[in-house]
């Protein structure tokens, strides 16, 4: 798990289960991380919903002690935006539910603190639990940041409707920093991750073109007084401006899209065929 600038704390969220296939949960912030909540054990559990996540499920061991049919599994091993690699004790769940979904068997880690920090101190949280992008692959789920709600269920059918106006196809390519889609900067395209869990969006300084116009902005980066950006953008969406960052080579992508370009949407993504539909976050007031 791959994070900026976080400072967890629990939150107050709701999940409203309409029906066995569906549950509609708000969605708040923490440091400018998604946190709903879900019932799990039949009981109202706050998760963080981190699509930049390479595992299913990450659970603090005291609330993974209290879980149905969890056995241990094999160890698991992630890096986070500084190249850091963990190794962590793994487990599986048989028959995985969260407020009523069935997700069928799943495997995790225990988490651990982890992630990066672009300016000022790291603080991070090990105790709530995070879902990563790869637990909803025979799902499908709605982001909604400006609306602040989340939406998960069997199928997109039933998030998506037939014929529902201003939705558009986001070529996506899957990789392990998750879903990974092309921006266009002023010079070049750039490959993106499309990460929840960032609270801003960064790119490689390495890979930007030498010609590609850039911004200053005030924020202190590795002891530098001030850090630069440049501007690109996706499947006719507003501009986001990602801040230049040194990022490890194990990293695949050419940067993060973080909450600035979530900020600008509602996304749809259909786990049963990978793909991924966007709404321009203006179009929130209407279904679904």
């Amino acid at each position: 798990m791959k994070k900026f600038l976080l400072s967890l704390v629990l939150i107050s969220t709701s999940s409203i289960p309409t029906h066995a296939a569906v549950v509609r949960a708000s969605l708040e912030f923490v440091e400018g991380t998604p946190a709903v909540s879900l019932t799990l054990n039949g009981k109202p559990t706050q998760f963080i919903l981190d699509t930049g996540a390479s595992l299913q499920l990450s659970l603090p061991k005291t609330l993974a002690d209290k879980v149905d049919r969890l056995k241990p599994g094999p160890d698991q091993r992630t890096f986070d935006l500084r190249g850091v690699v963990q190794e962590s004790p793994g487990f599986t769940i048989a028959d995985f539910r969260l407020s009523g979904i069935n997700f069928g068997s799943v495997s995790g880690n225990y988490l651990s603190p982890s992630g990066i920090s672009v300016s000022g101190p790291e603080k991070f949280n090990d105790r709530i639990p995070v879902l990563g992008l790869t637990l909803f692959e025979n799902k499908a789920v709605l982001i909604d940041f400006s609306g602040r709600q989340f939406v998960l269920a069997d199928s997109v059918g039933e998030i998506l409707p037939r014929g529902s106006a201003g939705w558009r196809a986001l070529p996506t390519e899957r990789t392990k920093q998750g879903l990974i889609a092309l921006f266009k900067g002023g010079r070049k395209q750039y490959r993106m991750a499309l990460d929840t869990g960032g609270n801003m969006s960064v790119v490689k300084a390495d890979v930007v073109h030498a010609e590609e116009e850039k911004g200053t902005c005030p924020m202190q980066i590795n002891g530098q007084a001030s850090c630069q950006y440049i501007e690109m953008a996706a499947a006719e969406v507003d501009s986001i401006t990602p801040i230049l960052v040194g990022l490890p080579a194990a990293f695949q992508a050419d940067g993060v899209a973080g909450r600035d370009f979530f900020e600008k949407i509602r996304l749809i993504y259909d786990g049963a065929t990978g793909k991924v539909y966007l709404q321009d976050a203006a179009e929130n007031s209407k279904t679904p």
